[in-house]
């Protein structure tokens, strides 16, 4: 087939476009010689070329009608009506699903358009006039061409999930940036990559746990942080303007190139997560979960950042900080740790502002709470006072009014209840993946019982020693939270102080969207404790 006034659209696809801005030459560009070949095919059929289309970043398992630049062209009301051919340079490009192949030739042949696949040397034309024989020949071609690109597509994937299960368990690094207080290195194996201490990191997640501890006393050569005190104890909104003021760069930024680099500002989520996260002690992760050894234990890859003792101290003083009763800070807010923004998790703080009318010198005093994340609040999320103040009263006292009053008080843990749990939550998760149906080898099953043995039997020594699991511990007061609340209309401190051991949040998503939670199990706690 050659003809004259035929007009050719060429595309190009690529799953993952890299870019390396140190060596700009070893960027990806396999596009651009998709495009030409193309391009060349087209002109050999006697085509023009009218234009092209790049979709990069898209994965072949996209549907051609849903990818970002193909899409319009496949859209007669669009801008299907401005061709006549459509290249791409190989199968694969185009789709490697028979179900996508068999979609886009039912839409040319219904538009009587014609699909070129250059390195195959397919070439569907469903013009009226048209060779039948070669168009069902095209189509046969296409159809085993497509089927072969999806079983290389699944082959691919399941050399990369094995390969993938088989380093899982390795102490290697699988890649991306290293957690925070960590650097990536050369593995002494003298394969793959590794992480290792980076010590000005560690100091800095040091001085952060000093701060949320309220500790004055740190030796960062022994790497030791004193007793707390509890008047210096700061919040996590506290530590990460510490962070951003300190002009410590974040922990994505620091894997970046300095040219790509996005500021120094932190979020208080990334504070709470170093100070929370297992990563934190060298522990290897899977998404949010530890991965578990050959000894059914949290696979540790790296020296941990804090000694076990120091880690269950801030372990309890996040656990505390993110229930307990907070610092006062710039005056009493009747409702601090209560009142959270939705957007971002912060406390919502109490903005009180004054306006003088210039016609009468009339002050007035407006309230309203709003998001507190710093340095920038998320916009728009923020409520009038009174009306935060009278819905969660209304709120509370219809689910909790009648139920009797509970004085928490905090007990830290004690003994081998850290490892404990740790074992414990290794045993449910080895359950749950045996559940889903992990285990489907012989070598699985081994490897399963292995795990779960060893498990139970550091279960059984473990359970035997004395040991007490850090927690809130609830006593009865003789009133109900009704009664309570009315004792203390003159004191905002005993009201916030029931509306925290109770678990209550008023979470502000906007000016006029809101939601009063209360735990799911306040009654049945309640009942609990006074029987």
């Amino acid at each position: 087939m050659s003809e004259l006034g035929l007009r050719a659209i060429v595309g190009s696809r690529v799953s993952v476009k890299r870019e390396n801005r140190r060596h700009k030459s070893s960027a990806k560009v396999s596009h651009l010689a998709q495009k030409e070949i193309g391009y060349q095919k087209a002109t050999s059929l006697g085509a023009t070329v009218v234009d092209t289309f790049e979709d990069l970043d898209v994965s072949a398992q996209v549907s051609p009608f849903d990818r970002p630049d193909l899409k319009d062209w496949l859209n007669m009301e669009e801008r299907g009506h401005e061709w006549d051919m459509i290249v791409w340079s190989n199968l694969d490009r185009g789709f490697r699903d028979p179900r996508d192949a068999i979609a886009l030739a039912d839409w040319c042949a219904k538009n009587q358009k014609i699909m070129v696949l250059a390195e195959q040397g397919i070439v569907l034309d469903y013009r009226p006039d048209a060779d039948p024989m070669a168009r069902m020949l095209a189509e046969m071609f296409l159809l085993i061409g497509s089927m072969f690109a999806k079983w290389e597509l699944t082959q691919h994937k399941t050399r990369a999930l094995n390969a993938h299960s088989i380093l899982r368990e390795m102490d290697r690094w699988p890649g991306g940036p290293a957690p925070e207080g960590f650097k990536i290195v050369a593995h002494p194996s003298g394969k793959g990559k590794a992480i290792t201490t980076d010590v000005d990191r560690k100091r800095m997640i040091f001085l952060a746990a000093c701060r949320l501890l309220g500790a004055d006393d740190v030796d960062l050569t022994a790497w030791t942080i004193g007793p707390s005190n509890e008047a210096k104890k700061d919040s996590f909104n506290g530590i990460t303007v510490w962070l951003t003021g300190q002009r410590y760069v974040t922990n994505v930024d620091r894997h970046r190139n300095p040219d790509d680099r996005r500021g120094t500002e932190w979020n208080v989520s990334d504070t709470i997560k170093f100070l929370t996260s297992p990563a934190t002690q060298g522990i290897k992760m899977s998404g949010e979960q530890p991965v578990i050894g050959s000894n059914g234990m949290p696979l540790q890859i790296a020296e941990p950042t804090f000694d076990d003792h120091t880690w269950v101290r801030i372990q309890e003083a996040v656990a505390e900080r993110r229930r307990g009763e907070p610092n006062r800070i710039h005056g009493a807010n009747p409702l601090l740790g209560v009142s959270y923004c939705g957007k971002c998790g912060s406390s919502a703080t109490h903005f009180v502002t004054t306006r003088t009318r210039k016609r009468d010198g009339v002050e007035n005093v407006y309230r309203y709470y709003r998001c507190a994340r710093r340095p920038r609040p998320c916009p728009l999320v923020g409520m009038k006072s009174e009306d935060v103040e009278s819905i969660l009263e209304q709120e509370f006292l219809t689910l909790c009014g009648d139920l009797p009053v509970l004085q928490r008080t905090f007990v830290p843990g004690e003994d081998h209840t850290e490892e404990l749990n740790k074992v414990k939550a290794s045993i449910a998760r080895l359950e749950r993946e045996s559940d889903l149906g992990f285990i489907r080898t012989e070598e699985d099953e081994k490897r399963y019982f292995e795990r779960m043995q060893s498990l139970v039997n550091s279960k059984a020594s473990l359970g035997a020693l004395p040991q007490r699991a850090a927690g809130w511990e609830y006593c009865l007061t003789g009133e109900t939270y009704a009664q309570a609340w009315r004792e203390t209309s003159e004191d905002i401190v005993a009201r916030r102080k029931l509306l925290v051991d109770a678990g209550v949040r008023f979470v502000i998503h906007d000016k006029d969207v809101w939601e009063v939670q209360v735990p799911e199990d306040v009654k049945e706690r309640l009942a609990k404790a006074a029987q």
